[in-house]
């Protein structure tokens, strides 16, 4: 299970969107 929080980081530090991870996850 993914943790939300860190998720939220790793987005501030990449600057990746909610479409980018995505893809990144492959969903």
């Amino acid at each position: 299970m993914l943790n939300i929080t860190y998720v939220q980081e790793l987005m501030k530090k990449h600057g990746w969107s909610i479409g980018q991870l995505a893809v990144k996850s492959g969903v």
